[in-house]
């Protein structure tokens, strides 16, 4: 028996619990079932951490991949199957979600580097007696704290 939940269709209680145990002793076709079933509910999830599909799509994998490296480890603690599995599988996607943001975020590039060149002249003595130490300090100021 199929059990829908507002508009999502999942696997019965029971079918649940024995394809949660077929997930636990490492069974394909209840990793594809879970995955089939719970698909929507979890691309959800993912959709309102990212924006764009394609890291949408990789924390979904990403969340099944951990939910079946870990699948021994889970246990029911509400009275539904259904709705345990459904927090627990959540809070996967969530966790999973965060981690790949605080992963991208260390790539990106937050600002342009300065590229221009600048040259000394050979006799640096001669650039240096002219600035005094009240211009060095208000230049610094001026400076922005990044």
């Amino acid at each position: 028996m199929i059990q829908v939940l507002n508009q999502y269709t999942f696997l019965s209680a029971d079918e649940l619990s024995i394809h949660i145990r077929g997930c636990a002793l490492n069974v394909r076709e209840s990793q594809k079932k879970i995955y089939t079933s719970f698909y929507g509910y979890a691309k959800d999830i993912c959709d309102r951490y990212v924006n764009n599909q394609e890291d949408s799509v990789e924390i979904l994998n990403d969340g099944f991949l951990n939910f079946f490296k870990e699948a021994h480890r889970y246990k029911s603690v509400y009275v539904t199957e259904i709705s345990s599995f459904r927090d627990y599988l959540k809070k996967i996607m969530v966790c999973t979600a965060i981690d790949h943001i605080r992963k991208s975020r260390k790539h990106q590039l937050f600002g342009e580097i300065d590229s221009t060149i600048y040259y000394l002249s050979a006799d640096n003595k001669v650039v240096f007696d002219k600035v005094s130490y009240h211009e060095i300090i208000k230049s610094m100021q001026e400076l922005s704290p990044g």
